[in-house]
């Protein structure tokens, strides 16, 4: 089964400011941290089921390697949206500002 992977604009919004914070840092980090990133879409996208649902029964979480970032997303029907990449020091309340689908699967 194919699943298109979609990405919020809080979720664009979320990677640009990441990487942007590591790029201060070094551009090595940052390159690695979006090598991270794109391996957890990657593997989101070709079996997205793989990951237990988390919060509201809806939403499921792959923890990137290396770096402290889940990425939050749900599936309905043969789409696969993120919906944020969040630190996992981040508080779970900020969550709530983000859309929330409105069937589940």
């Amino acid at each position: 089964m194919t699943f298109n992977l979609e990405l919020s604009q809080e979720a664009y919004n979320d990677i640009e400011e990441i990487v942007l914070y590591y790029s201060t840092i070094s551009k090595e980090l940052s390159d690695k941290f979006q090598h991270c990133l794109y391996k957890g879409l990657g593997t989101i996208e070709s079996n997205p089921l793989l990951f237990q649902n988390r919060y509201n029964d809806i939403f499921r979480i792959h923890f990137i390697d290396i770096f402290p970032f889940g990425i939050h997303y749900y599936v309905r029907e043969y789409s696969v949206i993120v919906i944020g990449l969040f630190h996992t020091s981040r508080n779970p309340e900020l969550w709530d500002d983000r859309t929330e689908p409105s069937t589940k699967n």
